[in-house]
């Protein structure tokens, strides 16, 4: 081959190998990623800190806690059954009861006037006196109950004075009948007094505040039951409570 072919050829070979091969000046070197250390390995020391000395223990990394679990926890429920609108202590009225037993005890007026024996009157007085009180006993409130008691001899007492006294305002006190018109005057009076004692213990003080229903639910009551008797003969009556505790 002569030699300027050869001469022709290595000029262009290096200008081939240059256009080829393209230079990447700008590209980055890639830089290499550290391997994790194993779970056995001893941890480097920072920087400015001196290593540990050889032999030297170290403590087992913690474990991971375990997740959020699936099930809630129970008490969670117990305090929005406690925060439960209906869990709040409600008020009730319970002297639908008290009212029943002075109708039932007025029904028996009557029999004192039908058959002219005032031994029926102690019947209603009886009811008046103690359905009331029988009603706050059996809800569990003993000491009301024995309040309620007093007051209704109280006030059966201050009619009394007051029917005297009105009737001793009126007329004269003393002469012939008036004893038996002060007798009237302070039965009336004590059945004024009476009933109204039983209407401040039906719209006043027959009141309770009760649990929720859940919390109702969870506390056991006092289970009473009362049922009133009632038995005539000639000549006589009986009236009589059972019940069941």
């Amino acid at each position: 081959m002569p030699l300027c072919h050869l001469s022709v050829l290595l000029g262009v070979t290096p200008a081939l190998l240059a256009v080829s091969l393209p230079a990447r000046a700008d590209a980055p070197p890639t830089a290499l990623q550290p391997m994790p250390p194993s779970p056995g390995a001893q941890p480097a020391p920072k920087p400015g800190t001196q290593p540990p000395p050889p032999g030297a223990f170290f403590p087992p990394r913690q474990p991971v806690g375990p997740g959020p679990s699936p099930y809630p926890d129970p008490r969670d429920y117990e305090a929005y059954d406690e925060n439960r609108p209906e869990n709040t202590p409600a008020r009730r009225w319970y002297g639908w009861q008290t009212l029943l037993a002075m109708g039932a005890s007025s029904a028996t007026f009557p029999l004192a006037f039908v058959t002219t024996d005032g031994s029926f009157l102690g019947l209603p007085i009886s009811g008046f006196l103690l359905g009331g009180p029988i009603v706050h006993w059996s809800h569990g409130h003993v000491r009301r109950g024995f309040n309620v008691l007093g007051m209704h001899f109280g006030l059966s007492a201050a009619g009394i004075l007051l029917g005297l006294g009105l009737d001793c305002a009126i007329d004269v006190c003393t002469g012939h009948g008036k004893v038996e018109n002060l007798l009237y005057a302070g039965m009336v009076g004590a059945g004024l007094g009476l009933l109204t004692s039983n209407i401040i213990d039906a719209t006043v003080i027959a009141y309770e505040d009760r649990p929720g229903e859940v919390n109702a639910a969870r506390q056991p009551g006092l289970q009473l039951s009362l049922v009133p008797t009632l038995d005539l003969h000639q000549g006589r009556a009986t009236l009589g409570i059972g019940g069941t505790f």
